[in-house]
């Protein structure tokens, strides 16, 4: 008597049609599609990133008439930063929605807000508001060491004030644009390291040269994150 060993495969297995084609080897095949999803996930998404560029650029133009100036010689003050990274997080998202065709419009619309509320507008106020506190409080000692350390604690605190309070409002916003998803997005090690970018917004506000020529440089990343 013979007894013959019936092996089953699933219908919908790659590796069914791998066993047809004489190619037993599964291992190379799942190793190259890990690669290509590896490959896919850090491919960039040029229609978000290129409407950054061109959101960041717009306001600049406006700004730069309107004070009749170069562009790359702005003075930026706290209104002209949040028209500029406003103007590259909305570039950025039209991009974004542009390219993936209507799809996932709620998604890139939260993360737009918490790009606005957490990583923008908040951390800028309260430095800002710090900031002018300081400059009232030490108005002719400019250059002391407390001056300089009562600055630096105003960025400090204004970051991380920002960036929590930011948090908090942006789960509320968010919540009211999709209530059906539960997920709610917190910060994370990349939003903390996207806040490096706002070192040159608080340096610009505490007037040292030079460092504003960074600043449209720091807005195109938040525009490129909601629309990517």
């Amino acid at each position: 008597m013979i007894f013959q060993k019936t092996i089953n495969i699933p219908q919908n297995s790659d590796s069914l049609y791998l066993f047809k084609a004489g190619n037993t080897d599964t291992t190379f095949q799942h190793k190259s599609n890990h690669t290509q999803c590896k490959i896919n996930n850090h491919t960039i998404n040029t229609h978000a990133f290129s409407g950054s560029i061109i959101g960041t650029l717009i306001p600049m133009i406006i700004i730069s008439k309107k004070q009749n100036k170069n562009l790359f010689k702005i003075a930026y003050e706290f209104k002209e930063m949040i028209f500029i990274g406003t103007g590259s997080i909305l570039g950025g998202l039209i991009g974004g929605i542009i390219r993936d065709k209507n799809k996932k419009i709620r998604k890139k619309m939260k993360e737009a807000n918490f790009q606005w509320i957490t990583n923008l507008f908040f951390p800028t106020l309260f430095v800002d508001q710090l900031l002018k506190y300081a400059d009232k409080k030490f108005p002719k000692k400019t250059k002391s060491i407390n001056s300089k350390i009562t600055k630096a604690l105003a960025v400090i605190a204004g970051l991380s004030i920002g960036m929590k309070l930011g948090e908090f409002v942006t789960k509320n916003v968010n919540y009211c644009i999709d209530k059906n998803n539960k997920h709610k997005r917190s910060l994370n090690s990349k939003d903390i390291l996207l806040h490096i970018d706002d070192i040159p917004i608080a340096l610009t506000l505490s007037k040292i040269p030079y460092v504003d020529k960074l600043i449209p440089f720091c807005f195109i990343y938040s525009g490129y994150q909601s629309g990517k």
